[in-house]
């Protein structure tokens, strides 16, 4: 998972360095593998304020601009129409890379000298395309860095993590392990929306035909939605982080995966036939079309988001082309659900679909927040894209999942197990800084509430581990076990061993080592009666081969093939011995009788 620093800021009061936080969060169990530092490219570029615009005298499409950046002022060649007098730019002067590579030198154009150049988006590679140079806010301090002045430069922290931490694939989750780590303040975006007075019953209705597979399911509607691109900061995160923007409200639904660890969809509510929402298997041999554009073949194991009539999203995994948001998007319809872990991870595996969403619910989202982060949704819809959202939320939950169970925990036993001597009271802070609450039960024993958000946490010797990850593991002294260990008696045969393998290597025997499994051929080849307690072998029940299909009961065919393959190789003076275990059935019991035995050729 991919964390950007300044993102992470915003969240919790902390003031460490990337490379110490890098440093905490690895000796925590939360591995950063990598980090690298972002916005360098635009070293050199600054903002800059237009006092003058003015015609090129000797081309109608080009615009003299005087350009102040807070110290001095330049003259630039502009070729862009969409900038005014007083508006703050980004400005190259001469001697600057931009972000695409191109290096600003002093040229003349049409007989004046351009002392620089301002910038468009696409030329700082902020956007894909764009038709003018970058207009900043009014309020954007003249003369400071372009990266400082947005926010650009950052670090960004790749982490490693291990599939039981669910709750730490967001970045509101690693600030709270971060709170935790440091001891400081920890605190949550705004959830609170502005609702309009329509109510929200008039326009969506949600059928739940299959609580097993989508336990809750949560549901808002947006209307007056304006589609277009996202604001550079939301765009920026979503980059770092390896997720492309699209559009305002698809920006909102991946940012609220990131932010929250909650995978959201935005349906377009005009593509809803009657505003309903049916949740619900889907018949085997059914066919839909994913976002991406392929179809899949569906069965009664595919739990899939309904309307009146079709199929609109194979929950929990991908939307559908029918219901996506686009440009001539006016009302959406906003879903926040919490998918049963087993059924996503085999509907992924078995549709062959592996999305950032379905690998959030099959590790198991918190299923406490899942209107908190559609209320934060909405409200960024509201803001980013002038919605109004409808008064009421859906919330379709009829068998509500039991929270976490109270757990014992001792802490004396915790320091037994961790060789340490951490105090009682400093280690009910640990837990604390971690939103688990401690009451005494008695004088040995606290009792524990788990929050809703670590369902990791099942046992003391979880609770254990937790607070050896926030005392450190590098202060856990190096101690070995104290142990008893009893007197081995010994193999009774070992001295009979050893004084058999000694005479016969002094009177020139090589020893070997053959396999116990060997064929019934090679028993057959013996010419012994058919009553012979050579022939009581046992076979294998999932046998490699029929060489090695039955356990041996003499050690004659292992040294006969060993004398064989010599002598295939002209190898004719032989003198070989094995000391090695032969098995016999045993008369009612479904274990062999066994005996070593010595042979020799």
């Amino acid at each position: 998972m991919l964390v950007s620093y300044n993102w992470l800021k915003e969240y919790v009061n902390i003031d460490v360095s990337p490379q110490e936080l890098a440093h905490r969060l690895t000796m925590a169990g939360l591995e950063v593998s990598s980090f690298k530092c972002v916005g360098e490219e635009f070293e050199g570029i600054k903002v800059a304020q237009i006092e003058e615009i003015s015609r090129h005298p000797n081309a109608d499409k080009l615009s003299l601009c005087q350009i102040y950046d807070g110290k001095d002022k330049f003259r630039v060649v502009c070729g862009a129409k969409n900038m005014k007098t007083g508006d703050k730019v980004a400005f190259a002067p001469v001697g600057t890379k931009l972000p695409n590579g191109l290096k600003i030198k002093a040229s003349k154009i049409r007989g004046i000298v351009s002392e620089g150049m301002l910038c468009s988006q696409e030329e700082l590679k902020l956007e894909e395309k764009s038709t003018g140079i970058m207009i900043l806010p009014s309020e954007t301090e003249t003369g400071k860095d372009l990266a400082q002045a947005l926010n650009l430069k950052d670090y960004v922290l790749e982490l490693d993590l291990t599939p039981n931490r669910a709750d730490c694939f967001s970045v509101i989750g690693i600030a709270r392990e971060v709170a935790a780590l440091f001891n400081t303040t920890f605190s949550l975006p705004p959830v609170e929306v502005e609702e309009s007075e329509e109510d929200l019953k008039k326009f969506v209705n949600v059928n739940m035909e299959a609580p097993d597979f989508c336990p809750r399911y949560t549901a808002r509607y947006v209307s007056n939605v304006k589609i277009r691109p996202s604001p550079l900061w939301m765009r920026r995160r979503l980059e770092l982080s390896g997720i492309r923007s699209i559009n305002n409200v698809v920006d909102v639904t991946n940012y609220i995966l990131l932010e929250w660890g909650q995978p959201m969809h935005a349906f377009d509510y005009s593509r809803l036939d009657q505003g309903r929402i049916i949740v619900k298997k889907a018949a085997k041999g059914d066919k839909f079309f994913t976002l991406d554009g392929k179809e899949r073949i569906l069965d009664e194991e595919t739990l899939m988001i309904c309307d009146a009539s079709k199929y609109i999203a194979i929950g929990g995994i991908m939307g559908g082309l029918d219901t996506e948001v686009t440009e001539e998007t006016e009302a959406v319809l906003l879903e926040s659900a919490y998918f049963n872990p087993q059924n996503i991870r085999f509907t992924s595996r078995k549709l062959g679909i592996k999305t950032e969403s379905s690998s959030r619910f099959e590790k198991g989202i918190n299923v406490e927040t899942v209107i908190t982060a559609l209320n934060r949704a909405a409200r960024l819809i509201a803001k980013l894209a002038n919605g109004k959202v409808a008064k009421g939320v859906v919330d379709a939950y009829p068998n509500p999942i039991p929270g976490p169970p109270k757990v014992e925990f001792r802490p004396r036993k915790a320091n037994l197990i961790l060789g340490t001597e951490i105090p009682a009271e400093k280690m009910v802070g640990y837990l604390e800084r971690l939103g688990i609450e401690v009451e005494a039960k008695d004088e040995e024993t606290c009792l524990t509430a788990i929050p809703s958000h670590r369902g990791d946490l099942r046992e003391e010797i979880d609770l254990i581990e937790e607070i050896a990850r926030i005392h450190g593991y590098d202060k856990i002294p190096v101690t070995l076990p104290e142990m008893m260990v009893a007197a081995d008696e010994g193999k009774p045969t070992f001295n009979l061993e050893n004084k058999a393998r000694s005479v016969l290597t002094d009177n020139g025997f090589f020893e070997i080592i053959t396999y116990s499994f060997i064929s019934p051929e090679s028993i057959e080849v013996l010419k012994i009666p058919e009553n012979h307690p050579f022939r009581r072998y046992i076979p294998i029940a999932n046998p490699l081969s029929r060489e090695q299909s039955i356990m041996r009961t003499t050690l004659l065919p292992g040294l006969l093939m060993t004398v064989a393959k010599n002598h295939n190789y002209k190898n004719m003076n032989l003198k070989l011995f094995e000391l090695g275990k032969v098995f016999y059935q045993k008369e009612k019991s479904s274990l062999p009788t066994e005996k070593f035995m010595l042979g020799g050729v």
